[in-house]
């Protein structure tokens, strides 16, 4: 359920490289995340807010589920990103971050996540 972003040109020369990551979207909230090993982020999902990933350091493990009406519509997906990956996460996609070492990353999101429109949704705790 992640979608991973293939560069769209890459450049080099004596003076070092220079990579394009993407070129479409309009992003209206964009974070620098950094966290320490062993650490969790995120566990939510978003009605109509679409993620862009860029992982500038470390190895994170994504654990991705599909969401319809509130519920989990199939098993988890686990994928391994790390340092250079670059991915977006749609619509109705639970998404959790389990850092595997201390990791860097930039967040951009298509909505920006505010108190008057928070399109962030947790799943009920269930014992």
């Amino acid at each position: 359920m992640i979608h991973h972003i293939e560069r769209y040109f890459r450049h080099s020369d004596p003076r070092g490289s220079i990579e394009g990551l993407i070129q479409w979207g309009t992003w209206k909230e964009i974070n620098l995340i950094r966290s320490e090993k062993n650490c969790v982020r995120g566990n939510h999902y978003h009605q109509n807010t679409i993620e862009l990933f860029i992982i500038l350091e470390g190895i994170i493990e994504v654990s991705t589920q599909g969401i319809s009406n509130g519920t989990i519509i199939n098993p988890p997906d686990v994928e391994q990103v790390s340092t250079g990956d670059v991915f977006i996460i749609k619509p109705n996609i639970i998404h959790t971050f389990f850092t595997q070492t201390a990791a860097i990353w930039i967040n951009a999101l298509s909505e920006p996540i505010t108190s008057i429109s928070p399109d962030i949704h947790y799943l009920p705790y269930k014992s």
